[in-house]
């Protein structure tokens, strides 16, 4: 992310679960000096935490909006969903025809929501 290739990435998790925080924690420097923006939801259940941590690089926060619309959006996920999603991780036109082509309907966790 820091070398300009990937504009954005999401990271979900409990807080205070060591291994979400630890990755957390390597966010924070970059966070603190301006390389990196951070957006954090959080979501309240059963007594537990649950955040969902954005990182974008300057200028693209937009993104954030855009991942929240995509991901709230109507269902079933298409394909057309699932190209936009690698677009705005920052996958190249080629990485998401791959994609689709070799992972998109066998793996997806969310291709039948």
């Amino acid at each position: 992310m820091l070398d300009g290739r990937k504009p954005l990435t999401i990271h979900s998790g409990e807080r205070g679960f060591d291994p979400f925080e630890t990755g957390r924690s390597c966010f924070r420097p970059h966070v603190e000096n301006g390389r990196i923006i951070e957006r954090i939801t959080s979501v309240q259940g059963g007594g537990r935490s649950f955040l969902t941590l954005y990182y974008a690089l300057p200028g693209q926060e937009w993104r954030f909006d855009a991942y929240d619309e995509l991901m709230n959006g109507p269902r079933p996920w298409t394909e057309a969903m699932e190209r936009r999603l690698g677009m705005l991780l920052g996958y190249t036109d080629e990485e998401c025809d791959w994609w689709i082509a070799n992972g998109f309907r066998h793996t997806s966790p969310i291709a039948t929501s």
